[in-house]
């Protein structure tokens, strides 16, 4: 009973090599679309940052900042195992200049120059904002700013809520609430594979 089904079998999301480090490192990720400009984003973005400080998310990969002392401690960190939660950004904006400005300390943003990485991820969840629509081509279900919340281990989809669910709970609530879909989904996931 030591097999594991998820780790015989290459899982979809692994294609993405900035969303895979955190789902690497982090039992529930975050996977947020958003854009500075966006009046809608900005209120999510600061809650986000209310309810996840820092210290409590998986940090960048290591190289990722300048900061020696940083680096330093995100070896640490990533020595101790899974972090519970990690906050993955991808953005709707046109330049560089706003992914050192408007995500939160520890966020792991999708690199600017990363345009295929942002524009598959936007493609694969059918999400952007109204502005790229015609630009990418695409039929979009969601609209920014959205919060996808999936399992690290599984790759699966917990909720396309996660925006709701933040502006419900306004707190670390919505991280339990989320642990519990997650236990749901896995247990219904071994019952019927």
């Amino acid at each position: 009973d030591d097999y594991n089904f998820y780790e015989s079998r290459k899982l979809p999301l692994s294609q993405y090599p900035t969303l895979q480090y955190a789902l690497d490192n982090a039992d529930i990720v975050g996977l947020y679309f958003a854009a500075s400009w966006c009046p809608m984003s900005t209120p999510i973005t600061e809650l986000l940052g209310r309810v996840f400080p820092p210290e409590m998310l998986l940090p960048p990969p290591p190289g990722h900042t300048e900061d020696k002392q940083q680096q330093q401690q995100q070896q640490k960190t990533l020595e101790g195992g899974k972090h519970k939660f990690a906050i993955v950004f991808v953005t709707s904006d046109r330049t560089a200049e706003t992914l050192t400005s408007y995500p939160k300390p520890n966020w792991i943003s999708v690199p600017f120059d990363s345009t295929e990485e942002r524009v598959a991820l936007k493609k694969h969840f059918a999400v952007c904002a109204r502005p790229e629509l015609e630009e990418l081509g695409m039929e979009r279900k969601y609209e920014i700013p959205s919060l996808f919340v999936l399992d690290g281990e599984t790759h699966g989809l917990l909720t396309t809520h996660g925006t709701k669910d933040l502006q419900q709970y306004k707190s670390l609530q919505a991280l339990e609430h989320w642990k519990e879909l997650q236990h749901l989904v896995r247990a219904l996931q071994d019952k019927y594979s």
